[in-house]
């Protein structure tokens, strides 16, 4: 065997068959070079890139667009010299926050501003409905233990019941239908979702948590439906109608509760978010004892056990709604068990969105977080526009707005309860009385 010495002749020279390439073309004095004269070589690179397909979709469906996303995250945090190794030449990409990790988070989950609103108006209701349904519900059950017997006549307390329950199904499915119309999937669905990419972005305890308050929530329904038809139970349908549907209810109110705990339990006890999920879970539990003995003890005290804690888990989950009201205003609009959308909004930047009103346009964006390098200005007059005093229409509902909010809430569950006890005199036995 011959062995070539580096550097010598035969090392700098290759026979013609070699598969040694050739230039592609020639400058116009010779040197080889891959345009043609008169041409950019910028202009050139970019018709290429131009070509290329869109992968976003077939990332999303294989479920690595958020790791892609972090991913180039890290890459142009590396060209700007963010990383130890070289330089990058790159002068400037953007905010220091939109070039972190997280920061892309935004584009996961808040692609579009038609998005923002989704998520924007369904939190809201969810409060907002849990709110007055909680009320309608303490009310309730606080009534038999403070009124003396015969003062209160137990069909008006079934009918505001059931509306109770209704508003308290309804906040529920909202944010059940929040969770299935997280990822952009091009329509919305109201049942039955895709539950490929939910689970691709959601986390196992958020989905359980939020399923199962729903299921509870119906299950809780049947007991309420069954006492308002008028019929006498046997005693086997007053069980499995009424007494196990309560049970199987406040057991499922009790593992919703311990999925948000889960959730967050990583969080600080500082957090709000940390609250409300350990006040929650101590209603379910309340609703757990309450729904699985009361039903079961002698009447005389059955009764009387089951509202107690019934009464106090409504007044906990009174007090939670109204939180999550607070929440939603400091844009948090995954609340308790969608903890990844409060970090993709607190991450990214702003989204805007624009809707025709009968004098102008209403504009609408996320308040977000502002940044390190923001100053005490910036964030003060933020709070003047939420709380009106920049005189436009822009910004977050201000804690004076908070608490206007919570008393109309008051105010339109006290309304359904008169409406119902006053339909219920004009219609039933002018010899019972109602005190209200």
């Amino acid at each position: 065997m011959e062995i070539v010495p580096r550097g010598s002749p035969a090392d700098m020279e290759a026979p013609p068959d070699a598969g040694a390439s050739e230039p592609v073309s020639s400058s116009a004095d010779g040197r080889p070079g891959g345009t043609s004269p008169g041409s950019s070589p910028r202009h050139t690179v970019q018709g290429s890139v131009d070509d290329l397909p869109d992968l976003t979709g077939r990332l999303i469906k294989e479920g690595l667009h958020e790791e892609y996303l972090q991913y180039r995250a890290r890459y142009l945090m590396w060209r700007q010299g963010g990383a130890s190794g070289a330089v990058g030449e790159l002068a400037e990409l953007g905010t220091a926050r939109r070039q972190s990790p997280e920061a892309y988070l935004h584009e996961l989950w808040h692609p579009t501003p038609q998005k923002f609103d989704f998520f924007y108006t369904v939190s809201y209701w969810v409060a907002v409905v849990g709110v007055v349904g909680a009320m309608i519900l303490t009310f309730v059950n606080f009534a038999p233990l403070v009124h003396k017997p015969g003062k209160l006549h137990a069909t008006v307390l079934l009918r505001i019941d059931f509306v109770g329950d209704f508003f308290f199904t309804l906040s529920t499915y909202l944010s059940y239908f929040e969770l299935i119309n997280a990822p952009e999937t091009g329509r919305v669905r109201y049942i039955f979702p895709d539950w490929g990419p939910i689970r691709e972005r959601v986390n196992l305890e958020s989905v359980v948590g939020v399923v199962v308050y729903l299921l509870a929530m119906l299950v809780w329904d049947t007991a309420c439906v069954t006492r308002l038809m008028p019929v006498e139970l046997s005693p086997l349908a007053a069980i499995v109608f009424v007494k196990l549907p309560i049970a199987i209810g406040g057991l499922g109110f009790f593992v919703g509760g311990f999925c948000e705990v889960i959730h967050n339990w990583d969080r600080s006890w500082r957090k709000l978010e940390w609250w409300i999920s350990v006040l929650n879970a101590l209603a379910g539990f309340l609703f757990l004892v309450g729904g699985g003995l009361g039903p079961f003890l002698p009447a005389a005290v059955g009764s009387a056990f089951g509202n107690a804690c019934f009464a106090l888990a409504l007044v906990v989950y009174t007090i939670t709604s109204t939180l999550l009201i607070v929440m939603w205003r400091s844009n948090d609009f995954g609340l308790t068990l969608l903890r990844q959308l409060n970090a993709a909004l607190r991450a990214g930047a702003q989204h805007v969105s624009i809707s025709p009103t009968a004098d102008g346009v209403f504009i609408r964006h996320d308040t977000g977080f502002p940044m390190p390098s923001q100053t005490d200005a910036a964030s003060q007059a933020r709070d003047r526009r939420g709380s009106g005093q920049a005189g436009g229409r822009i910004g977050r509902l201000s804690t004076r707005g908070v608490a206007f909010l919570v008393l109309y809430c008051w105010l339109f569950a006290a309304g359904i309860m008169n409406t119902l006890a006053a339909w219920f005199l004009a219609t039933g036995p002018s010899s019972v009385a109602l005190t209200m």
